[in-house]
């Protein structure tokens, strides 16, 4: 059982609550403050791990691209060769 022999524990009390409830306040905003950093940064982050896999992904394309160009050349130039080989006897 709580009992109060003095006012003034009463007030004691309050205060130290208010005390507490106000740190707790304070931890709490700044938990919140660095969680929207964390938050932001993630988002800077996921935006250029983004561009760069779209970069990378252009840059496979683009090879590709070059591969089939050669192969054709390739492909062209065994023709040629196979061609030459039969005419030369």
């Amino acid at each position: 059982p709580m009992y109060f022999t003095r006012p003034q524990q009463l007030l004691d009390i309050f205060t130290q609550l208010e005390e507490s409830n106000l740190f707790l306040i304070q931890n709490c905003q700044e938990t919140e403050q660095q969680l929207e950093e964390l938050k932001q940064q993630y988002r800077d982050t996921e935006r250029s791990m983004s561009k760069q896999t779209q970069a990378l992904d252009d840059n496979i394309r683009q090879l590709r691209k070059q591969i089939e160009v050669e192969e054709a050349k390739a492909d062209g130039l065994r023709t040629r060769v196979k061609a030459s080989t039969i005419d030369d006897p």
